[in-house]
């Protein structure tokens, strides 16, 4: 019997075939995969290291030594050795003052660009001039003799032009040239190697050069080239045509250039090179030294004909300069990101249109067109193992063993960190450092609190035990929260005992615990993208559920999920309706005969009407015919009850006016609502959908249902207020409805996901409505929700926080440890060898030729033609694994990298990248099937989504003709989307904020090694100063990051929500609380202003979280002001109008969403166009 494989991909395999594909793009992209190449323009076969020939009258390559002595006598930085600090343009790097100087012969001209700005040049034109130096710059302290030793080694290489053999011929008629066509013209490649200049640098500083080296063996190369016979030559008229009978024989073909080229002169031309350094001393005694491999061959003159062709037979390729410096290297630069004892921001060497890597303890430097750094990856500490099956069965020995070890660790910190200074901190360090360490030993109070909950609320207790049956059910392979994890959820739980009045409680024995103010905190989860957040608040949110029905909350909303983007909800909408599943089995297992008292567990899909409908009828059911039809409110496909992928279908319950999601394969009806109608009707537990949902407060009186609106309950449609059911049409008699009682109504929580995506507009209007909300919630159900938001880039979040929520506090969970990358929560993770592991490497190039689309696409072409030779022949890959040993195995390893994702910065470049991937699909792969590529944004369905999830994650065999090759999407795949299988990826540019970059960029790697491909914009100030300090910037990513701008104080935002907020008062206090529908008649709305008078201006204050004392006194009143002279008006609007209902009445237009930024303007057809209108609507409908 065979052995059955059990390989499953390693680490060490993940690693080597990444490192592979690294390789594989550099050889493509310098072009050294071929030798002489038939009708290629030099330019489109490099793209690594290309410097062209030097404009005519340019600038030399200097350093401004007058700008250096500024900065030195200027620089009192902590690192007083370095040679300058690199400025910073919007908190992001730029290049330094003597790389804007020296790059005055290259590229510096067109860096003209906004910095916060995309990538605007695109067109292939703007992109074809090359710079025309490539180096680095250093800062050396001479040796003793006061010389600076300099030995310096260059690979470059050259083309030129050459007439085709036979076979060259041939195998371009073979790609589909006819016979008839031109001749061939064909390009050789040369390259160059030159070792060993020794340079004595004097500290007196100057310039020196190669001495001719590199000319010298750029002459003898052309002398070998033009030596040829097959030297192109100079031709006085068009191409000659070839014949069929001119490639007949060889014989034929050669006696056919002979007669057609041998009488005219070898076509020659000329390069001039050299190596150059440029040496300035400053006042210190250091020397900034700028090595440089400078093109200096002359442009050809404007206007001359075919100037573009000789230029690119001008340029020189593949540059790359290595350099080993005698005397001590100093750092040059000081990175542009606040002082911060976790983080070494020296500069050793900056690169020059290139990037550069730098051993600068021994003083070698090496050029890198290719620029390259490997991101290691971090792990959760398993210090105290959190199973599930213990904190089930017995949770306060974890809880008490993961107390005992965070004091431990704090103790520790506090001896040898803080006491003993083993870190040897200044005194400006030690003093973040306690800060640090007070932030770690809150948590500690924090958690203590959690397990003080727990003791004393034994409900409370039961939920927590429940919700780790639930996660022990869905954490499939795994056995146990992540530390963080876990220990976020016990912080959170005193804002569910609160809700009992539980405001203390005694852990450990004897010790008191207080946390009575735990709703004025806003609680921030930070953890790196792909750690796990998600987990951690679902898990929350599951035992608030539980808790909500063991404390008899019968009926109503736990908790109310949002997301800034709609792509973001739909791949969680899976993961909570697996969660929903399995707590309302739960539910059922600890309320035994009593789970009949109480409302089953429902997840709500709560977004905007392009996804889902806002409101149900018979009618409209009932035009739902086709399977089309009703798959575009399908919202899960996949079966949380038997685990069937895509085997949920959707269709209409006609007489209960709603949808059905059924699994076709057990029956299963998922416990999901997925319109506005739904959710208001069956009020689920657990709601996700999208922040601007929240504008829907001022347009729907049924809104307040969510918080405690509800009054009867009608048997066949759901809960309601007033007179009328909620479901339109309903014929049940309404002596048959039941009276409800909520029970604190307002859900526990809200959760906001991807916190960092609400600033400027979106964030000031989301603050107006999440006050608003909280305002309602309070009022009508008696205490506020507990905010939490999760991020993985975060930065500023406490003001941000306080301006969105209106809370009094924030803080950020978990804190930082004493060193960056180790915490008591999480360590790197590290190989056999104890050597850190690789999450994901960055790889990043300019290229001359290709805009940044362009060059996006020929990477994945690359890519995706290594993947099917590797498919096609395992053994090659074999060779490079550590331990795959069969073909199976192999293809277990590719199954991971075999689709690739193209990031996209806009809609017009998504479509550029798919075009130009489709073109090369048939060709990518000669013999296999063509390339499948996708393309999706934020206009594709969430149906199209879902569907392109399941394709990825449970794909077919590599060779079945529907298996995707390559994603092209927008950022909507940035936030949210976690898929396992995507780990090769290209972006056609850096985003313009580098939290955005980071979220782009942990799509690949988030639990393999990853790839990340960077094309880099050759015309962006930015963009070139990430690419000459590439490893530093990926360093620091997470330091780069902007504080989100939110000022809930701006100007004219009141304006533009106040008629909303005000329409929300009404609707989600007055409404919710009287059960009075009618409030949604405008002569009502009348009598009630009237009725409340100056009392109404109160409460929208109130709404607005004025007079909390929360903001500062001169802000609310700046803002009260605007709040009573914009009421005015919307109170006479009201009271004007002739509309019947008041949300048609009130001007400005109530926001339909927080991204409606411009106010509404009223227009209506005239009398001959409405006919036609209404004409066209019947006959749709």
């Amino acid at each position: 019997m065979a052995e059955k494989n059990t390989y499953s991909p390693t680490y060490r395999d993940e690693l080597a075939i990444s490192r592979h594909f690294v390789q594989v793009l550099e050889q493509r992209l310098a072009g050294r995969d071929n030798v002489r190449r038939t009708n290629v323009n030099p330019l489109d076969w490099c793209h690594l290291g290309v410097i062209g020939p030097a404009k005519l009258q340019h600038a030399p390559v200097e350093l401004d030594a007058a700008i250096l002595e500024a900065e030195a006598a200027s620089d009192d930085s902590p690192g007083a050795n370095a040679g300058s600090v690199a400025p910073a343009v919007n908190g992001q790097l730029t290049s330094s003052p003597a790389e804007a100087h020296a790059g005055a012969s290259s590229d510096a001209a067109p860096e003209l660009e906004d910095p916060k700005a995309t990538e605007k040049t695109d067109d292939r034109e703007g992109t074809r001039r090359p710079p025309s130096a490539i180096g680095f710059e250093a800062l050396v302290q001479p040796d003793a003799d006061g010389t600076i030793t300099l030995t310096l080694s260059a690979q470059f290489c050259i083309f030129t032009k050459h007439l085709p053999d036979l076979t060259e011929q041939t195998n371009v008629l073979d790609a589909g040239a006819s016979v008839g066509a031109p001749l061939a013209e064909v390009v050789q490649r040369w390259p160059i190697d030159l070792h060993n200049v020794v340079l004595k640098v004097p500290a007196a500083g100057g310039t020196l050069n190669d001495q001719g080296a590199v000319q010298g063996l750029l002459d003898d190369t052309l002398e070998r080239a033009f030596a040829r016979s097959d030297a192109e030559r100079v031709l006085p008229g068009t191409r000659p045509k070839v014949s069929e009978s001119d490639i007949k024989t060889p014989e034929a073909f050669q006696s056919f250039l002979a007669a057609r080229f041998n009488a005219f002169d070898v076509e020659k031309w000329r390069l001039n090179a050299s190596l150059e350094v440029r040496a300035v001393p400053r006042p210190d005694g250091k020397v900034r030294i700028g090595c440089y491999f400078k093109n200096e061959t002359p442009e050809t003159p404007p206007l001359t004909n075919g100037k573009g062709l000789k230029d690119a037979f001008k340029v020189i390729s593949d540059v790359r300069i290595d350099a080993k410096m005698s005397g001590q290297l100093y750092p040059i630069e000081i990175l542009p990101v606040p002082q911060d004892y976790q983080y070494d921001r020296r500069v050793w060497a900056v690169g020059h249109n290139t990037s550069v890597v730098t051993d600068y303890q021994v003083g070698v430097i090496r050029t890198a067109a290719l620029a390259v750094f490997e991101q290691p990856r971090i792990m959760t500490r398993d210090v105290v193992p959190a199973k599930f099956a213990a904190l089930v069965s017995s949770p306060f020995e974890t809880l008490q063993a993961i107390y005992e070890a965070m004091v431990e660790y704090e103790r520790d910190w506090q001896k040898r960190i803080l006491d003993d200074n083993e870190l040897k901190l200044d005194p400006a360090a030690m003093v973040e450092c306690q800060r640090d360490h007070a932030g770690f030993k809150d948590e500690i109070r924090r958690f203590a609190c959690g397990v003080a909950a727990l003791r004393c609320d034994e409900r409370l207790l039961r939920a927590f035990q429940a919700a780790n049956r639930v996660f022990a059910k869905l954490a499939s392979g795994y056995d146990s929260w992540r530390l963080f994890q876990l220990v976020y959820i016990v912080t959170q739980l005193p804002a569910l005992a609160v809700r009992e009045n539980h405001v203390q409680g005694e852990f450990p024995t004897g010790t008191k615990r207080e946390w009575k103010d735990t709703l004025d905190w806003g609680d921030v989860l930070w953890f790196r993208t792909g750690g796990g957040k998600t987990e951690a608040y679902l898990g929350l949110a599951c035992c608030a559920m539980l808790y909500d029905r063991l404390r008899n909350k019968r009926f109503g909303m736990t908790a109310w999920l949002r997301f800034p983007l709609r792509m973001l909800s739909i791949q969680q909408l899976q993961r909570a309706m697996r969660v929903i599943w399995e707590a309302e089995e739960e539910r059922k297992r600890i309320l035994g005969d009593e789970a009949k008292q109480s409302a089953p567990l429902r997840l709500g899909y709560f977004v905007g009407s392009t996804t889902t409908p806002n409101s149900l009828s018979v009618e409209y059911l009932s035009n739902l015919s086709t399977d089309e039809s009703l798959e575009r409110v399908r919202a899960v496909p996949d079966c949380p009850a038997c685990g069937g992928r895509g085997t949920v279908k959707t269709q209409a319950d006609i007489p209960r006016i709603r949808f059905q999601h059924i699994c076709t394969r057990c029956k299963a009806e998922l416990p999901l609502d997925v319109s506005d109608d739904e959710v208001y009707r069956h009020l689920p537990a657990l709601v996700v959908g999208t922040i601007d949902k929240m504008a829907t407060v001022g347009q729907q009186p049924k809104f307040g249902l969510l918080w405690g609106g509800a009054k009867w309950k009608c048997p066949e449609h759901g809960y309601g207020f007033g007179e009328y059911c909620t479901a339109f049409g309903c014929k049940v008699d309404k002596k048959q409805r039941r009276t409800v009682k909520p029970y604190d109504p307002a859900p526990s929580l809200h959760i906001q996901d991807e916190l960092h995506l609400l600033q400027e507009e979106l964030g000031a209007f989301s603050g107006h409505y999440e006050t608003l909300i909280r305002y309602c919630e309070q009022t009508v159900g008696g205490l506020p929700s507990k905010v939490i938001a999760a991020t993985a880039t975060i930065e500023g979040f406490e003001n941000q926080v306080r301006h969105l929520y209106g809370v009094k506090n924030a803080r950020r969970f978990p804190g930082r440890g004493y060193d960056r990358m180790k915490s008591f929560y999480a360590v790197p993770d590290l190989d056999a060898e104890g050597q850190p592991k690789t999450a994901r490497i960055f790889v990043a190039f300019k290229s001359s030729s290709l805009s940044p689309a362009d060059a996006s696409a020929f990477c994945s072409e690359i890519l995706h033609a290594e993947i099917g030779r590797l498919f096609a022949k395992p053994h090659l890959a074999r060779a490079i694994l550590k331990d795959a040993k069969t073909d199976e195995d192999v293809e277990a390893l590719l199954n991971h990298y075999s689709t690739t994702l193209n990031y996209v910065g806009s809609l017009a470049k998504g479509s550029r990248v798919r075009q130009a991937l489709d073109e090369v699909a048939s060709k990518v792969r000669p013999g296999a099937r063509d390339l499948n590529v996708e393309y999706h944004s934020s206009r594709s369905s969430s149906a199209e989504v879902a569907d392109v999830v399941h394709r990825v994650e449970s794909p077919p065999a590599w060779s079945d003709e529907s298996f995707l090759d390559a994603l092209v999407a927008t950022s909507m795949i940035s936030h949210g989307v976690d898929l396992e299988r995507v780990n090769l990826m290209t972006m056609d540019g850096v985003p313009e904020e580098t939290a955005e970059y980071i979220q782009a960029s942990s799509r690949s790697g988030r639990r393999h090694v990853g790839l990340v491909v960077v094309v880099l914009s050759g015309f962006s100030l930015r963009a070139n100063s990430i690419y000459h300090r590439f490893i530093e910037y990926h360093q620091h990513l997470d330091r780069m990051v902007s504080p989100v701008p939110v000022n809930r104080f701006a100007k004219y935002a009141a304006g533009r929500t106040l008629p909303g907020v005000a329409l929300g008062v009404i609707y989600g206090v007055h409404t919710a609380q009287t059960g009075n529908s009618k409030l949604n008649n405008r002569a009502n709305v009348v009598d009630l202003l009237d009725l409340q008078g100056p009392d109404f201006l109160d409460e929208l204050k109130k709404a607005y979280s004025l007079g909390e004392g929360v903001y500062d006194e001169r802000l609310e009143k700046s803002l009260a002001d605007v709040l009573t002279e914009q009421f005015g008006r919307v109170a006479m609007s009201i009271r004007n109008s002739t509309e019947k209902k008041v949300k048609d009445a009130v001007r400005p237009v109530p926001m339909t969403s927080l991204r409606d930024v411009e106010t509404g303007v009223p227009f209506w057809p005239d009398h001959c166009d409405s006919r036609l209108l209404t004409f066209v609507q019947k006959s749709k409908d």
